[in-house]
């Protein structure tokens, strides 16, 4: 039996059911008897089935209903059923008529589809343009095709993107993730696009393709896509998508259809691209004729506008064309007004001006573009630039096209500015400064000598670094890295210069080479010529340095000195003065009196002792102002001290131990030289250990380009912790067991410096001292 049969009670119960329902509700007999439809089916009674049954139930008359049940699987199958009341409740009596709904179905979409492309052919033959066509077509798939969605997109090849044209079936605020989704260079669209054939899925839940358009397309109940290529001169240029909402949508009779409709819109969009170009040809060639008219216009406006003699001439050095301004200037010389076409320059001209002229009409019809400048004396001197060009037509040259400027004016012009830069440059060379000039952006547009050789003694004789073209912040940032201290403070002094945050910038700064310290001034000021520019100037300020530096340095001797003295007079004055006004007493006795004439002889003497240290210094000091300096032996000094002081040497059994290999002789004043070795060979043995043989090594060496001297001893050394600021104090001792004023170790210190050296001292309690003494820049031999 093909239907199905069942019987339910009054209270919906299952009572009977035979095989067929078993197969069309996929359960069993045993699952259903004796449950209720309600059990059965959970919300059985909200349904339009339902109200059919109760009114069959209810009313006990019979009813027709045809209803599409839908299984647990979400498959789909349709029934028709016929209700009768019977004795016991009602029976229902089920056919399926699936096979019949989908013939229907399939037939209603068919005749949906022809509607669709006969509409669109219609609009294709109606359309004036392709955007009314392509607009047209995308409405037209919903309304006939019965589409979900259509749309149709062009790729841009120049962007590398695909491009939406129209689409329809999407509400507005869902536009940009529709189209974003839809066309990405990905999936079915890069398919078409690359391979020009259409791309179809029946179920696009479980195609992977699809994988980005999913979730766009279950919130719009997609179930069927189809993309088709849009073609023009046989490249495919875009798509064409249409969706459907039913599964297993497209058949390949349909899919035919709409292969042969996307093709009669790509021959649409053909005759459209050709309409458009020769629409655009048209134009084009009605443009160009306007603009041919104008560009003759405005080359006449421009040749005859100009100062300058425009004129062209024919293989046969016929004039063709010349401006204004040439035929005023050759028609008195031809005196024939009618020159067009004549030979203008066969007479009227010097002989050599004709010949020259005819020698460069050769050159120009041989292919060559030049320009010559001519100069004429007489009857007026002028300065003209001449320029030819061959004129091609094809690969022949038919003539000449010829252009005379007038330059005079910018030749007198030149050697007047010749002049005026030959004079500025002998001023700039004749500055002792350094001075560079640079552009806002640094670059070196000038130099002078002195900066010339400035870069020779620093290490860039050609100028490869601080020429002109060398950018002039790239050696301050170059000099930063380096780890030159000022360099970034040049920099931005510059910079705040050209800013005009500053009217100036002045900075003083110490640039010394292997061989001398130097000092250098820089000042930094803007001037306008041609653009930015700033001038660099670097004096050499060394001289005025060390006399500064001197000075202080004097000075600060000096206030020391001055401290020294008037502290070491105060204490015998103070005893003169208190001794005299006790003398003057009337109460002391006389053999007090001659103790106080005792006491006040002593405190004169003490008096006299300071006054002759005093000269002692004063005249060291006055002596290198008029000392010579001389060429001086080490080993001649010693002889002379082994004279002065041989005595004192062999009854201390002092063993002097002397080495100038290194170094035998330098330049200085031999009486300064003298007395630093007797007061350092005197102070050795004076403060020896007691116990110990005195020992006192002198040696010379060489230091780069300075020499010293090392005094090294054995004797009983100082704690420099405690004493070192006070070494070379005036008046200072430090080892009251033996006589002494305290005078040697400053006048060693003193006349060093005056020399223009310095002295260090290396010493530790009872293991003797070593005093070296430097010289910087000092002439050795």
């Amino acid at each position: 039996m093909l239907e199905g049969v069942q019987l339910i009670d009054f209270n919906w119960r299952y009572l009977y059911v035979n095989h067929r329902v078993e197969l069309q509700g996929k359960t069993t007999k045993k699952q259903l008897l004796g449950k209720t439809m309600m059990e059965q089916y959970p919300s059985f009674q909200h349904t339009k089935i339902f109200k059919v049954l109760k009114r069959c139930m209810q009313e006990r008359k019979p009813q027709q209903y045809i209803n599409q049940f839908e299984y647990a699987d979400q498959s789909k199958r349709w029934f028709q059923l016929s209700i009768e009341p019977v004795e016991e409740g009602i029976f229902i009596l089920s056919v399926d008529i699936t096979a019949q709904k989908e013939a229907e179905e399939k037939a209603k979409r068919a005749l949906s589809l022809y509607a669709f492309v006969s509409q669109v052919n219609k609009e294709i033959v109606r359309a004036k343009n392709e955007a009314v066509l392509l607009r047209h077509a995308c409405k037209l798939a919903l309304k006939f095709g019965k589409f979900k969605i259509a749309g149709i997109a062009m790729f841009d090849k120049t962007n590398n993107k695909i491009t939406t044209l129209e689409h329809c079936g999407i509400p507005k605020e869902e536009d940009v993730e529709f189209i974003d989704a839809l066309y990405q260079m990905q999936g079915p669209q890069a398919h078409v696009l690359k391979t020009g054939q259409y791309y179809f899925c029946n179920n696009i839940p479980h195609d992977s393709e699809f994988q980005n358009w999913k979730p766009f397309a279950a919130r719009f109940g997609i179930q069927s896509g189809l993309v088709l290529p849009i073609k023009v001169d046989g490249k495919t240029v875009g798509t064409f998508n249409l969706y459907a909402a039913e599964l297993n949508f497209y058949e390949q009779e349909k899919i035919d259809l709409l292969v042969d409709l996307a093709a009669d819109i790509s021959f649409a969009l053909e005759n459209f691209e050709k309409v458009k170009n020769q629409k655009k040809a048209s134009a084009l060639i009605i443009e160009n004729k306007k603009q041919h008219e104008y560009d003759i216009n405005n080359l006449k406006a421009l040749t005859n506008n100009t100062k300058d003699l425009m004129w062209s001439v024919d293989r046969d050095f016929k004039l063709i064309t010349s401006n204004k301004k040439f035929n005023d200037f050759i028609e008195p010389i031809v005196r024939n007004k009618r020159i067009k076409a004549n030979h203008v320059f066969l007479k009227g001209f010097p002989p050599e001006q004709l010949l020259r002229y005819q020698n460069f009409f050769t050159r120009a019809l041989g292919g060559e573009v030049f320009t010559e400048m001519e100069h004429t004396k007489t009857p007026k001197e002028i300065w003209s630039q001449v320029s030819f060009f061959p004129i091609h037509k094809g690969e022949n040259i038919i003539g000449i096209a010829c252009h005379l400027h007038n330059i005079t004016r910018l030749k007198k012009a030149e050697k007047e500015l010749e002049k005026s830069e030959i004079f500025n440059r002998a001023v700039l060379n004749s500055l002792k400064s350094n001075i560079v000039v640079i552009d806002a952006t640094g670059d070196i547009v000038a130099v002078n000598n002195g900066w010339k050789d400035f870069a020779m003694q620093n290490g860039d004789p050609l100028l490869q670094q601080t020429g002109i073209g060398c950018n002039y912040f790239n050696v301050c940032n170059k000099a930063a890295v380096a780890g030159v201290a000022v360099a970034t403070e040049v920099l931005q002094g510059i910079k705040n210069v050209m800013a005009e945050k500053e009217h100036f910038f002045y900075l003083e700064y110490p640039c010394h080479s292997p061989k001398e310290q130097r000092w250098f001034a820089m000042r930094v000021t803007k001037f306008e010529i041609e653009g930015q520019m700033v001038v660099i100037s670097h004096q050499d300020i060394t001289e005025r340095i060390k006399i500064s530096n001197d000075l202080i340095k004097h000075n600060q001797a000096l206030q020391q000195f001055t401290y020294i003295i008037s502290h070491n007079l105060r204490a015998p004055v103070a005893n003169i003065i208190g001794l005299v006004n006790a003398i003057h007493s009337k109460e002391i006795s006389m053999e007090d009196e001659h103790k106080m004439i005792a006491h006040l002889l002593t405190s004169a003497k003490k008096l006299d002792e300071i006054i002759k240290d005093l000269n002692q210094i004063l005249q060291v000091k006055q002596d290198i102002s008029i000392g010579q300096k001389e060429k001086i032996s080490f080993a001649d000094i010693m002889v002379d001290i082994q004279i002065s002081m041989g005595t004192l040497i062999e009854k201390e059994e002092a063993l002097l131990v002397v080495n100038f290999s290194e170094v035998q002789e330098m330049l200085s004043i031999k009486s300064y030289l003298f007395s630093i070795f007797l007061n350092l060979i005197t102070n050795s043995i004076k403060y020896r250990l007691s116990n110990i043989k005195p020992i006192i090594q002198i040696t010379s060496k060489k230091m780069g380009h300075s020499i010293a001297l090392v005094f090294k001893d054995n004797g009983l050394g100082f704690n420099l912790e405690k004493q070192k600021d006070q070494i070379f104090g005036l008046y200072k001792r430090f080892h009251l067991h033996t006589e002494g004023r305290g005078m040697g170790l400053y006048m060693v210190k003193t006349q060093v410096e005056m020399l223009g050296g310095k002295v260090y001292v290396e010493s530790q309690l009872n293991q003797g001292a070593t005093f070296t003494l430097e010289f910087e820049n000092a002439q050795h031999i």
